[in-house]
């Protein structure tokens, strides 16, 4: 469970790209985006971490709301399909974990 008092709005995410680099506007528009383009189509929506920060969040793209980008400040929590709640620092859910 979440331990702090915050109200979270949740995105739903069914892939994630890992960029080694700084998203800068030119990148993200012309090479980034237009790949997680083709992800959304076939995956749903996803999420972009730029290992290096990002140009300021209103000059990117978000693929129409389907790209959730994140560079400094990586979601703290995640929540997997079975409303399992995992954390910073937390174990993945026992209860989650397939044998």
């Amino acid at each position: 469970q979440c331990r702090e008092s915050v109200d979270y709005e949740w995105k739903v995410v069914c892939w994630m790209d890992s960029k080694a680099l700084f998203g800068d506007v030119n990148t993200h528009h012309n090479d980034t985006l237009p790949q997680a383009e083709g992800y959304v189509h076939r995956f749903g929506p996803g999420l972009i971490l730029y290992w290096f920060g990002h140009a300021p969040i209103e000059m990117l793209g978000d693929g129409h709301g389907d790209v959730v980008l994140v560079g400094w400040n990586v979601p703290r929590h995640f929540m997997f399909p079975t409303g399992d709640i995992v954390s910073h620092g937390d174990t993945f859910p026992s209860s989650s974990a397939k044998t």
